[in-house]
């Protein structure tokens, strides 16, 4: 049976979640954060890293525009939650937008990408809360959501067994790269290539969020063991970062998802790494929190844009317009800019929003694929908004995005990278109404 609620919130006031700050606060903390990515470039990465392509190239011209830059990026950052695209909005702007500015200032790059960069995130951030949209329900949906996260959740670790992936289980970090290839040519054929990041990324998650939420601890030490040997089998980080999404989405739930909260969280993030590298010659943490997650996805925005820039653009003909143009190139687009940065094809150099749109088709491609992310943004609050706590939503999208913006092509990020089921999933999730979301939606 389908209930249609189209008048849900059509023109509903919306609350304000958490203390407001103002602008300025927001703005200073911002640059702060950018001071100290720059900080932590000098002391670390070069000195760490340079022979991954992180080195300075000092320009004092190119670095004052850069912090010049900052401010609408900064000023666009919202001071106040109001809706969940609110928070991911925030998380686009600190990773990667800021630290593409940072490595343009102390490194150097196209002055027109950066710009173009910084316009289609104004595009993505544009400060207007469009309407929210009404969508039909399905009776039943939040059960049938949760027996499919059960089911396929199920489905891959067996899978995993009779496909022979204990030949490739290991759960050294350090170690990742020497079993993924194998175990990926073995475990991810056929429809497993889609269903298994679909668990990593969503299933999985969803499961990990409600045990949360319902307070029922032993599912969540169930579904974190799970998504252990999930990483074991595949040997991709990400499996294991995503349920340090989850917490810190959940954390902030706490805190009121306060904007001010979350910068001074990556500040942090990136002092403490960078303390411990300095102090304690401990760079691990470093590399996958500031070097990995920061600046890896800006340089590789930049990377794409240097390749495709000169050599050409895909126009989409590796996925969706494969019947329209030829693929002119030997290999998929991340074996071309591994080649590219490093002289091999070994690597898997996966770019977000910003260096994947312009592969395609451009900076026109740029501005287009923010758009469309806009919209998905807008499609997200409408299908949270009134139905869910923000937290639980964020937690269903919170990896598709965050692939979204820092590894992911647009195309890839709804397929194989779970954007798009897991808009199913938060489609049927809200399918009746969470009566916390519904407190709070009474008092707005």
């Amino acid at each position: 049976m389908i209930d249609l609620q189209n008048d849900r919130a059509s023109n509903a006031q919306l609350a304000v979640v958490g203390p407001v700050f103002s602008k300025f606060t927001i703005v200073a903390l911002v640059f702060i954060f950018r001071i100290l990515l720059d900080w932590s470039y000098d002391l670390v990465l070069e000195p760490h890293f340079s022979y991954l392509g992180f080195v300075s190239d000092p320009d004092l011209v190119r670095l004052l525009e850069s912090y010049v830059l900052m401010a609408p990026v900064a000023l666009l950052v919202p001071h106040r939650v109001q809706r969940p695209s609110h928070f991911l909005i925030t998380l686009f702007a600190l990773i990667p937008v800021v630290p593409m500015l940072s490595l343009y200032g102390l490194q150097g790059g196209s002055r027109a990408y950066i710009y173009a960069a910084v316009f289609a995130y104004g595009i993505v951030a544009f400060p207007y809360s469009f309407p929210l949209i009404g969508f039909p329900r399905l009776a039943n949906g939040k059960l049938i959501a949760l027996t499919l996260c059960i089911v396929f959740s199920l489905v891959v670790l067996i899978w995993f067994y009779i496909a022979g992936g204990l030949d490739f289980f290991s759960l050294d970090i350090s170690k990742v790269y020497d079993f993924r290839t194998e175990s990926h040519a073995q475990l991810s054929v056929g429809i497993f290539g889609y269903l298994n990041q679909w668990v990593f990324r969503v299933f999985n998650i969803i499961l990990l969020a409600w045990a949360l939420h319902k307070k029922k601890y032993v599912l969540l030490l169930a579904v974190l063991t799970l998504q252990v040997m999930y990483f074991g089998f595949s040997s991709e980080k990400k499996v294991l970062f995503a349920p340090l999404l989850v917490f810190s989405v959940y954390i902030l739930s706490k805190l009121n998802y306060s904007t001010l909260v979350v910068v001074l969280g990556l500040t942090a993030v990136v002092a403490i790494c960078t303390m411990t590298a300095i102090f304690f010659d401990f760079s691990l943490m470093y590399s996958f929190f500031v070097r990995r997650m920061m600046y890896v996805p800006a340089q590789l925005n930049f990377a794409y844009f240097e390749f495709f820039g000169s050599k050409g653009h895909v126009f989409l003909s590796n996925s969706l317009l494969s019947w329209l143009f030829d693929y002119p190139y030997e290999e998929i687009p991340p074996r071309m800019i591994s080649y590219y940065l490093r002289g091999n094809t070994e690597g898997w150099a996966n770019t977000g929003l910003l260096g994947a749109s312009y592969m395609h088709f451009g900076f026109i491609g740029m501005f287009i694929y923010a758009a469309i992310t806009r919209l998905l943004l807008n499609i997200t609050d409408s299908l949270i908004v009134g139905n869910l706590p923000y937290w639980i939503g964020l937690s269903i999208l919170i990896v598709p995005y965050f692939n979204l913006f820092t590894g992911a092509d647009l195309t890839t990020a709804l397929g194989t990278h779970g954007l798009g089921i897991g808009f199913l999933m938060l489609w049927l999730f809200t399918s009746q109404k969470d009566d916390e979301m519904s407190r709070f939606a009474s008092k707005s």
